[in-house]
């Protein structure tokens, strides 16, 4: 297996497991009277950036890209993982 590869199997096995971990999710029950009872999982993934960039920086090694277009993902990223709180963080910076 290249090198490419097995870091790139690394970081999904860690990234699953920080998700898994409780950390970066949380299980919602509720009891419904028309359809019972219903479970599931909710993901957090803004608080896993660090592992997510450092998958973005391994799959930018393997695609050729520049450093200037791996910015450009990370930080376009930023605004989706981060969610309400950048724009909260953002208004009181121009405050």
């Amino acid at each position: 297996m290249s090198d490419i590869l097995n870091c790139q199997l690394k970081f999904a096995i860690l990234f699953l497991f920080l998700i898994r971990s409780g950390y970066n999710s949380k299980r919602r029950i509720y009891e419904y009277k028309t359809s019972g009872k219903v479970e599931y999982d909710e993901f957090y993934p803004k608080m896993s950036n660090s592992i997510i960039d450092q998958i973005d920086s391994v799959l930018a090694e393997h695609y050729g890209f520049t450093q200037e277009e791996l910015d450009f993902i990370i930080n376009y990223d930023i605004k989706y993982r981060m969610g309400k709180e950048l724009d909260t963080e953002t208004e009181a910076a121009n405050e």
